[in-house]
């Protein structure tokens, strides 16, 4: 409570300064637009100035095609309109008063065979995030975010379409809100890539978000301006083999209005997948060896994610936007396969063998209700912004464990194991943005966390006719406030803030008394400087602090068998993991470096015992760990019909604690490319990485490519595609401790042959444009 009274005095406070400031200095930006068949001077012509995609001013050319704005210092974006359609773009900075070199266009054109003389650039940097504008690549009518995200400078998509930025997880958000894990992977599937207006990418957290967020961030932003009626119908099938593939179709319906829009999306995914598993339990005390060589697992499974949401726009400053997000998924894995137990000697004698055999079921359904709302204060891109979300989860999950030797029975495991889990979180935040006119922002914000989760586990013996159960109850509030200030000097901008958190955790197991029960607070400093020198030049520092808090799966207290011979066992004594982030890059042109360094002083590391033949798995506080490291992008055109998106990153971590290993020499790297011919488009992705090093385990290398076919008709497109050509892509990974030496292996079915349909109707519908300017809008999101 003590937080929320200083937050709330802190706004008041920020507001107090605001109306104190005096006149600010503004400057005069001058232009003329002349029609380039003729030279005749340009009446009437649109023009249009936007920071961070916010229009701050507009005109009309007069009758000796002049225009001319006042305007305080910074970086803008000025387009240039004629009958509707976009002519011209550029960037312009303004630290001074400015006569810019003439417009030259094309007017004498008719409505089907616009020609565009300028163009925006596909990358620029504003502020502290780095802008991609995704409707500068060709082609991308048919693709959906998480294929355009291949194409982000530093941003890396792997087979399971998880998301890194520069080789370490990265947030995603939509339109200003944090999507969850159980909503990422819907939306990147889902969102069509020709709703997306731009992607911003920042290296670090500024503090205006939740401090657990230790990488980068992506930004996804949706278009905000847009009317008519829009079905699109995407349809994907795929197979690895005759028995192995999945069913993918998916509809995304847009309808908008001036004052309001209505989208809707449904999308079904139907898969079946074969996996083959392996592990190797050594003891090195009692010289006993535990294999299990191959177990071959096959899942089935069905999810239907449902999405519906509407913007309604309230005057010319405000908007206020809904959605309802729900997906239902059931899945259900069977394995089979040999055990063997081995005596540690030359010639590994087989002490006793057996078979495994196991089974898996979980049935979930997720739901997500969002609120939002903004209201722009000023003509110099001020605004506040109102957010309310509210998760929901239930799973049900089932799990056989048998195993049966032929000689030693006692080693026998018949267990079956239920667990019954409900979650809810809800969170509020509200973030306040004053800019003046001589380049100060005044930043400050308030948010609020609360989740609760109940969760049930029942065991079943059949053989020794009993039962046991055990239920927890997981509490969890985070209160947040910051304050931040920036300032932009001509190319330079500089950027602070101090951002506090306040956490309390309350645990109780099968309704007895708190068993976990902490509060603790936390601050995090944060930091940033960019130049840009000129048009190519740039560099930055960058400084951000981070938390980890352990999760309700870490903290509880009580014993999960996973397998035959390993139990998951909570900690509810982890303390939370903080970290440091110092990066310095500098960029020319399409090229990027980029010098990195994190410090994690209290990591939380895996820990195994061994106890009458039987691995204890859990996690503790281990020590400490640092990473530094150098990568290299480059993203742009090659050649007039190659744009290539390239990173390649090296790293050095030390684990002085670690079992395993106490250094590693880290390389990884992806190379997207795009090839545009009169037949179509070529895509072709190749990644590698030599793996990495993770508390007491070492992750092998790892790699593979993917190529795809892109072909563009009048009623849609038609995409073919192989994913992990040479069916290289796999998991290895080994655990050390002085009890035990662990040996994992994975093998999916990767490498698939996949062919995609997408059928589209739309009609277009005038808008009016002065109506509709929102720079947070979640229409379009489908």
């Amino acid at each position: 409570m003590n937080i929320i009274k200083k937050t709330a005095y802190g706004l008041i406070a920020v507001v107090a300064i605001q109306s104190a400031i005096l006149a600010q200095s503004r400057f005069n930006v001058t232009g003329s637009v002349i029609d380039e068949s003729n030279a005749e001077v340009v009446e009437n012509f649109y023009l249009a100035v936007r920071q961070d995609s916010i229009l701050v001013a507009y005109a009309l050319t007069d009758e000796l095609g002049r225009f001319s704005f006042n305007l305080p210092e910074g970086t803008y974006i000025l387009s240039g309109y004629y009958w509707g359609n976009r002519l011209m773009e550029e960037e312009i900075s303004v630290h001074n008063p400015i006569e810019l070199p003439p417009w030259k266009v094309k007017t004498g054109f008719s409505l089907n065979e616009v020609q565009i003389v300028g163009n925006r650039t596909l990358l620029r940097r504003e502020e502290n995030k780095l802008v991609f504008n995704v409707q500068n690549l060709s082609e991308i009518d048919s693709y959906k975010a998480v294929d355009i995200l291949k194409y982000v400078p530093r941003v890396n998509v792997d087979l399971d379409n998880g998301v890194t930025l520069g080789n370490h997880p990265a947030a995603i958000f939509l339109d200003g809100r944090r999507l969850s894990t159980e909503e990422t992977a819907t939306y990147l599937k889902t969102l069509n890539a020709k709703d997306i207006e731009k992607i911003e990418v920042q290296q670090a957290n500024d503090g205006t978000q939740f401090a657990d967020i230790g990488g980068g961030i992506i930004h996804i932003i949706t278009k905000s301006k847009r009317s008519g009626f829009d079905l699109t119908s995407h349809n994907r099938f795929s197979a690895a083999d005759t028995e192995n593939g999945s069913v993918t179709p998916s509809v995304n319906i847009f309808w908008g209005k001036e004052n309001y829009n209505i989208y809707f999306a449904y999308k079904l995914d139907a898969e079946k997948l074969s996996t083959q598993y392996g592990n190797t339990n050594n003891y090195p005390e009692d010289g006993i060896t535990y294999t299990k060589p191959d177990d071959n697992e096959t899942t089935k499974g069905n999810r239907h994610d449902f999405t519906i949401g509407s913007i309604v726009n309230i005057g010319k400053k405000s908007m206020f936007g809904i959605h309802l997000n729900r997906n239902y998924a059931n899945s259900q894995s069977a394995s089979l396969g040999p055990i063997g137990i081995n005596r540690n000697t030359a010639e590994k004698d087989r002490i006793d063998n057996g078979t495994y055999q196991g089974h898996y079921a979980s049935n979930s359904v997720f739901q997500n209700l969002a609120a939002s709302y903004l209201w722009t204060i000023d003509t110099l891109a001020g605004n506040l912004k109102i957010q309310y979300n509210h998760n929901m989860k239930d799973n049900v999950s089932d799990n056989l464990i048998r195993s049966d030797f032929v000689t030693d029975k006692s080693r026998n495991v018949d267990e079956t194991n239920r667990t019954e889990a409900d979650s809810r979180n809800h969170s509020f935040r509200y973030d306040l943005r004053k800019n003046t006119a001589t380049g100060w922002s005044f930043r400050h914000g308030g948010q609020y966390l609360q989740s609760r989760r109940n969760s049930l586990l029942e065991v079943k013996y059949p053989d020794a006719n009993q039962n046991s159960r055990s239920d927890w109850r997981y509490d969890e509030k985070i209160t947040a406030g910051y304050m931040g200030i920036s300032r932009t000097f001509g190319n330079k901008y500089i950027y602070a803030n101090v951002r506090a958190e306040n956490t309390i955790l309350k645990g109780i197991l099968d309704k007895e008394e708190e068993n976990l029960n902490k509060n603790y607070t936390d601050f995090f400093p944060y930091f940033t400087f960019t130049h840009k020198i000129d048009s190519k030049w740039s560099y930055e520092l960058f400084y951000s602090k981070s938390i980890y808090r352990p999760p309700f799966s870490l903290l509880n207290n009580y014993k999960n068998r996973t397998s035959d011979n390993i139990y998951d066992v909570g900690n509810p004594d982890l303390l939370p993991q903080l970290s440091h982030n110092l990066s310095a890059g500098v960029s020319y042109g399409n090229h990027s470096v980029e010098l990195f360094g994190y410090r994690t002083p209290n990591l939380i590391m895996e820990s195994f015992t061994l106890e009458d033949g039987i691995i204890y798995h859990t996690n503790i506080n281990g020590g400490s760990s640092r990473r530094f490291g150098i990568d290299y992008s480059y993203n742009g055109k090659v050649w007039n019909r190659w744009f290539l998106n390239f990173y390649l990153g090296g790293e050095y971590d030390i684990f002085p604690q670690n079992y395993a290993q106490n250094h590693y020499y880290r390389i990884s790297s992806s190379m997207n490319n795009r090839f545009s011919s009169p037949i179509g488009e070529f895509n072709l992705n190749i990644n590698y990485n030599n793996g990495f090093l993770s508390g007491n385990v070492l992750v092998k290398p790892d790699y593979y490519a993917d190529v795809s076919y892109n072909k563009s008709f009048r009623w849609g497109t038609v995409q073919a595609g192989i994913s992990d050509i040479f069916n290289t892509s796999k998991m290895r990974a080994e655990y050390q401790t002085p009890y035990l030496e662990y040996s994992f292996y994975r093998k999916r079915t990767t490498r698939t042959l996949w062919v995609s349909l997408v059928f589209n109707f739309k009609t277009d519908g005038k808008v009016n444009k002065e109506k509709i300017s929102n720079p947070n809008t979640i229409i379009n999101r489908f």
